[in-house]
């Protein structure tokens, strides 16, 4: 697979690190941060997917302060 997009490939590749280490114990808690944080909404963004629709398929429920409740996010 042949990503144009330097940032959307960066992007993706922090994403599926953060999925591979969540499985570990030692991360678990800093990478559910993660999971919670805007710069995980903003690396979907870079990486063109839904926040939210990753949350769900990670069974991830979202904090209520998080940034998906911006303006303007579908």
């Amino acid at each position: 697979m042949e990503i144009d997009d330097p940032y959307k490939a960066l992007a993706t590749a922090i994403l599926m690190q953060a999925i591979k280490d969540r499985r570990n114990p030692k991360l678990r808690s800093e990478v559910f941060e993660f999971f919670q944080s805007a710069w995980f909404e903003d690396v979907c963004d870079l990486a063109r997917v839904n926040p939210d629709v990753v949350r769900e398929k990670l069974h991830i429920v979202a904090a209520p302060n998080t940034a998906s409740t911006r303006q303007g996010r579908a």
